[in-house]
């Protein structure tokens, strides 16, 4: 269920839009008749997407979305409004907001368009939310993250592998997987792409060449994924020198 609110100083407007959107099951809609109320609703509880007239008393829509993205940041808004001047639609957009939506015609096509609009908005922000948590996530992991494609190209890296190897982020965006483990094409990639089709996953143990030019104990896990036609190594490594140096005490 999508938590809406939607600010117009038209009270019956206001009734027919959440009516209509309602009625399909997929949203529920506060309705306020003031940016100033929005603004409260907004700081009380959890809303999912805004959408706001530009011609209000008070505070106009495109001050009410500046104060949204100063204090609600990157929240969806749609500016649905009466008034189609083109230096509304700039500054709305130039201020953040997702979509501009003008009042008319029949109102079924109208709030139709609208609630296309809302999902469109709320799931692009769903998908960037889910994107910076993953990216986060391996980001911050403990073991060293590597995509690696068939020709032995890094196509993706963790900041973990760069400080486990010794390199900055630069310096190791230059490097293929033959800069830190010359056989690891031919002892271990070479096991899982004649199987591709199969989806095999390999657990390994070897040794990765530092910045320095030494040599450290790894365990790397091996998943081959495939992405329409390009095919992927994706490898987590943990540098097991512990487990290594405890094994022979």
């Amino acid at each position: 269920m999508i938590s809406l609110l939607y600010v117009d100083d038209e009270p019956d407007l206001l009734d027919l839009c959440k009516l209509f959107l309602e009625k399909e099951g997929e949203f529920s809609v506060a309705t306020v008749t003031s940016a100033k109320e929005g603004l409260q609703i907004l700081s009380d509880g959890m809303i999912d997407a805004i959408v706001s007239d530009y011609q209000m008393p008070g505070m106009d829509g495109i001050e009410f979305l500046k104060q949204v993205r100063m204090e609600f940041k990157d929240i969806p808004f749609i500016l649905f409004t009466g008034k189609g001047r083109e230096e509304v639609v700039i500054e709305a957009i130039e201020n953040g907001a997702d979509f501009y939506l003008q009042k008319g015609g029949d109102p079924r096509a109208q709030f139709s368009e609208l609630s296309h609009k809302i999902r469109q908005a709320f799931r692009r922000k769903k998908a960037e939310e889910e994107l910076r948590m993953m990216k986060a996530t391996v980001s911050n992991a403990a073991e060293g993250i590597l995509w690696i494609n068939e020709n032995g190209g890094i196509t993706f890296f963790n900041d973990t592998i760069c400080s486990m190897l010794g390199y900055s982020r630069e310096e190791f965006s230059h490097l293929t997987i033959r800069d830190i483990n010359p056989r690891f094409i031919d002892n271990h990639l070479g096991n899982l792409w004649p199987g591709m089709s199969k989806r095999k996953y390999l657990t390994v143990q070897d040794t990765h060449r530092k910045k320095d030019g030494s040599l450290i104990p790894v365990e790397i896990l091996l998943n081959y994924i495939e992405f329409g036609p390009q095919a992927y190594v994706f490898a987590f490594v943990r540098d097991i020198t512990d487990r290594k140096r405890a094994m022979m005490n």
